[in-house]
């Protein structure tokens, strides 16, 4: 048997060989007198939709508290939310603060999926998202009803770990950050609502050192404070350069009838301008200290020449005076 074997295999190699002889030149013939036919088609990865014109509302997990069973006249004044990329993952998480309950962290996990981690933060505020301590890690820092600041820093690995700042202790109900003075770490300005502290604290307000308007300076190792003003009803609280001077301004919107305030930084330290925001006192919002900073601009420029020409002189009401609070060693 075996030696047959490779004559059968021989024989039938030599018959396919034959049968291919004679199938191929047909083919040939065929394909000389007919190109063949290619068809193509397209189809994109994603279909574009047409912009609707309008916003999708999306729910979230999560609901402020009052700090009663009813809605107080101050509770209305609302609380922070803020937005940035804590995980730097590349996309953006959000932040709410909350009046009575834990405030919470939303994680984006994409697709509109947000992941929520709470933050025991009670009677929260304003939120505000910034690198304190310039670790490449953004942090939370939170004002609150009654008391100072709360500092969340963002551990990478450990999440968020509540620490003090270090000489960071009077009452704060807005807050803003930014390098004033150029050295390359963020400062602090904090102002009060001296209405709520007065209802909630009473005689113990009334006879301690204050809150206010502050400044405080980042040294590295701490923070130091200056006082601007022993009083405040901030319900807004903004920085930017007023008179395009390269430094940063403080402005700050007031409730109720007392006037809005205005500091200038200047090579000598805060000059506190009196800006006629009086005769608007009891409407200042947030949005009313951007807004109609705009309307005024005009008014503005005369200002900003009678505080800094000869014309000074005929626009008494307008003088700029130093900060009388501002000397060597005040708290």
């Amino acid at each position: 048997m075996s030696y047959y074997q490779p004559v059968l295999k021989a024989k039938s190699g030599l018959v396919s060989f034959l049968l291919l002889a004679l199938i191929l030149p047909s083919a040939w013939g065929q394909s000389s007198s007919q190109e063949p036919s290619l068809i193509m088609q397209s189809t994109p990865l994603n279909t574009a939709v047409a912009c609707q014109g309008s916003f999708v509302e999306r729910q979230l997990d999560y609901r402020s508290k009052a700090r009663g069973d009813n809605v107080r006249f101050y509770d209305s004044n609302g609380l922070g939310l803020a937005t940035e990329d804590l995980d730097n993952d590349g996309d953006l998480d959000l932040v709410l603060a909350n009046l009575a309950g834990d405030s919470a962290i939303f994680w984006n996990e994409g697709n509109f999926i947000f992941r929520k981690e709470l933050l025991a933060s009670n009677e929260a505020r304003a939120v505000n998202i910034v690198d304190v301590n310039a670790d490449g890690w953004l942090d939370i820092v939170f004002s609150h009803s009654l008391g100072a600041i709360s500092f969340w820093r963002n551990d990478s690995k450990a999440g968020f770990i509540r620490e003090n700042l270090k000489g960071v202790t009077t009452p704060a109900y807005s807050l803003a950050w930014a390098d004033l003075d150029s050295d390359g770490d963020l400062d602090l300005v904090t102002a009060s609502y001296d209405a709520l502290l007065e209802l909630e604290q009473k005689s113990s307000f009334l006879f301690s050192s204050g809150a206010g308007v502050m400044v405080f300076e980042n040294s590295g190792q701490g923070f130091k404070g200056q006082r601007l003003s022993r009083q405040a009803q901030a319900l807004a609280l903004l920085l930017f350069d007023i008179n395009d001077d390269g430094r940063l301004d403080i402005v700050v919107g007031n409730d109720f009838e007392m006037p809005d305030q205005l500091w200038l930084n200047t090579e000598a330290g805060w000059l506190a301008l009196r800006w006629p925001f009086a005769r608007l006192s009891g409407l200042t919002t947030a949005s009313r200290v951007t807004v109609h900073f705009w309307w005024n601009v005009g008014e503005l420029t005369l200002l900003l020449l009678a505080a800094f020409s000869p014309l000074k002189n005929l626009f008494n009401p307008l003088a700029i005076k130093p900060n009388p609070l501002k000397q060597k060693g005040s708290p």
